[in-house]
């Protein structure tokens, strides 16, 4: 006697289609439950899988961006020839900067003259404002600073200004800027472009301005030729990256200024190869990375509240499983 096949009104009947029939019998039994279960927990599945896929892509995009930030900084960073160590000097002469070039352990060289001055912002109001000379501005060995708009270098009686300080002095390619000097007296400089120096920290940061001119300009308000600020890269290769031996090559040029009469300000080592901005956004993202793996951590105790909820479900189904004489594996 043949068998017919089960009609459609049958398995109609049953709460089944037969294309559902045929899609179960390519998962087992308790696969089957189990893809039931968590159909039959929509909202609870969505939720674990979100809470998953939010961990798992903030701990990519940090990792991520940050593998980026490291090369893009490292590259421009370097681009800019970053002296191994910088040295502050009351004041110093061409003759002072030589004789620093000569020595063997010191492979390149190079000085500016820093101004400390006040720029007005309005009645009563004023901000901080460094004034830079360089002794070269078409070939800066180190430091590099590069000029984004305007002439360069400026011409006399006019300030290139870092970038990030515009804003802070309220003013715009063009503009006037009336600027105190350390004795009291006042001078009115033109803005006349822009420029980009690493090197330098936010103006935002350090509520700061930072500016250049020429030592024309400086000589033409009584201030003569000269430097108070020492850079340099020490002459072996494989030193670059040693902190302990630039401090060291760094200790011997304080000795030799100061052997001259000199008086040394400061000395600064930065740390071989990283960027200015390292030392902040290392904690910066040590916290983020932090706070995306605690994501992902409660992540997994959703998941485990999940499934502690659907079993809780199940307490009949299991009872009925051991009756007939489930195994634990089989169980769980």
């Amino acid at each position: 006697m043949s068998v017919l096949p089960e009609s459609r009104a049958a398995a109609a009947s049953r709460g089944q289609t037969p294309s559902r029939r045929a899609g179960r019998r390519w998962l087992a039994p308790r696969w089957a439950k189990v893809m039931r279960d968590l159909w039959d927990h929509k909202s609870r599945t969505i939720l674990v899988v979100l809470s998953i896929a939010v961990g798992v892509f903030a701990v990519g995009m940090i990792a991520g961006t940050r593998q980026i930030l490291d090369h893009q900084m490292n590259t421009t960073y370097q681009a800019i020839n970053p002296a191994d160590a910088m040295i502050g000097v009351t004041g110093f002469d061409a003759d002072m900067l030589a004789a620093v070039q000569r020595m063997p352990e010191v492979g390149s060289a190079t000085a500016r003259f820093n101004l400390r001055s006040r720029a007005s912002l309005g009645p009563g109001q004023w901000l901080d404002l460094s004034i830079f000379a360089l002794p070269d501005w078409e070939n800066i060995p180190l430091n590099i600073v590069r000029p984004e708009s305007g002439p360069w270098p400026p011409p006399r009686d006019a300030i290139v200004v870092e970038r990030m300080s515009l804003p802070m002095l309220k003013a715009n390619v063009g503009d006037t800027v009336s600027i105190e000097l350390p004795d009291g007296r006042t001078k009115d400089v033109t803005v006349i472009g822009t420029a980009h120096d690493i090197n330098l920290p936010p103006a935002r940061f350090t509520n700061q301005a930072f500016a250049y001119t020429t030592f024309d300009t400086l000589e033409r308000w009584g201030y003569p030729k000269q430097y108070t600020t020492l850079s340099f890269r020490v002459a072996d290769q494989a030193g670059h990256t040693d902190k302990a031996y630039i401090q060291s090559v760094a200790d011997k040029v304080k000795d030799k200024i100061e052997s001259s009469g000199r008086t040394v300000t400061f000395t600064y080592v930065p740390d071989p190869g990283k960027h200015p901005a390292d030392a902040v956004l290392t904690p910066v993202f040590l916290l983020l990375g932090v706070l995306g793996l605690l994501s992902l951590f409660l992540s997994a105790f959703l998941v485990i509240n999940t499934i502690a909820a659907v079993m809780a479900q199940q307490v009949r189904q299991i009872g009925v499983m051991k009756t007939i004489g489930a195994s634990v594996g089989q169980i769980t």
